[in-house]
């Protein structure tokens, strides 16, 4: 049988004898993990993440808001918080490194401030889509959900949990 460990000595010249590449000999499980995902693949387990979470935001509001007849405005807070805290969840366990920038207490506190920018856009977009507008309720929750998907992700990618930044040496 061929052995190929150490091909990347033949495209890769900076590896000496017996060096292997970042990713050579690795289980896929460890080629899942957010250091060394790439962005789409990354993007991909985010979405995932933030559809099991908004499947527990969008369920709570139907069973409140829908079912039972609670005001939409109220029960749309409960439900993001408690999907805000599932997303963070499997955020950290799927997505994101847990304690890269900050200490794990920040961090939380970080992910709730941005979800309640989050459930600003929320609030404002169901009550643009649903009071003024006249759109059905759960097309409005939908439409306001995609809209917050893209917040969430990007800022937290970007400030919550990306790597601190390297000391200058001056």
């Amino acid at each position: 049988m061929l052995d190929l460990r150490g091909r990347d000595r033949l495209l890769r010249p900076d590896l000496r004898a017996g060096q292997e590449g970042r990713l050579e000999g690795r289980l896929s499980r460890h080629l899942l993990h957010s250091q060394v995902q790439p962005v789409p693949v990354k993007i991909l387990r985010y979405l995932i993440v933030g559809g099991v979470a908004a499947s527990v935001d969008i369920g709570f509001f139907f069973l409140f808001a829908k079912l039972a007849g609670f005001n939409y405005l109220v029960v749309a807070p409960l439900g993001f918080v408690l999907a805000t805290w599932v997303n963070y969840q499997l955020s950290v366990r799927h997505v994101f490194r847990s304690g890269a920038r900050f200490t794990r207490g920040r961090e939380i506190f970080l992910v709730y401030v941005v979800s309640v920018i989050g459930l600003l856009i929320n609030q404002a977009a169901l009550f643009v889509l649903v009071d003024r507008l006249g759109a059905e309720l759960m097309l409005a929750k939908f439409t306001a959900t995609i809209m917050v998907f893209f917040w969430n992700y990007g800022t937290r990618n970007k400030y919550v949990f990306a790597p601190r930044p390297a000391k200058s040496l001056k």
